[in-house]
């Protein structure tokens, strides 16, 4: 696996692409972890694939993998797949995530979500999608992670009380 690095920022970029039904969690067994976390400089590791210890309950039947396969020394791990924003408090207002150096790997996992709900239970529970823009790091350390929404569409939910009805009356 090789890195791209970002000329003027010198950052290392690299990952782990997606394959249907989570088959890229395998890929990991044969990864080389060792040679990626060897490489000098600051990285950004991408990956598609739900981690076992972030995996929310109702999203229990997603396959997933644990956070041991993930390559260690990386600024941040750039994740994608799940439809739900982790850590969820990136989706309150104003509010800005930090991640230390010295920070635990899975707090360094940054799932932004989809950029718009693609279901109606995703529109009920989250009404809008977004993204995430990382910045710093470069002299502190620190990383700050803010997501921005998309709020393409106003979504109103209506709910009906059907009890003891019919589609007669």
């Amino acid at each position: 696996m090789q890195f791209t690095e970002d000329s003027k920022t010198k950052i290392k970029l690299t990952g782990m692409r997606a394959r249907k039904k989570s088959l890229e969690i395998r890929d990991y067994d044969i990864l080389d972890k060792k040679n990626l976390e060897d490489e000098e400089g600051n990285k950004i590791f991408v990956l598609h694939t739900m981690l076992s210890e972030l995996k929310p309950k109702e999203y229990k039947d997603m396959k997933s993998g644990p956070k041991s396969m993930l390559p260690k020394g990386f600024l941040y791990y750039a994740g994608g797949h799940l439809h739900k924003t982790i850590p969820e408090q990136l989706r309150e207002e104003s509010n800005i995530y930090t991640i230390s150096n010295d920070s635990e790997l899975n707090k360094k996992v940054i799932y932004p979500g989809s950029i718009y709900p693609t279901n109606f239970l995703e529109l009920e529970q989250f009404q809008y999608g977004g993204f995430c823009i990382v910045s710093g790091g470069m002299t502190d350390g620190d990383l700050h992670v803010k997501y921005i929404p998309l709020k393409i569409k106003e979504i109103v939910s209506l709910f009906f009380d059907a009890k003891n009805k019919s589609a007669v009356n």
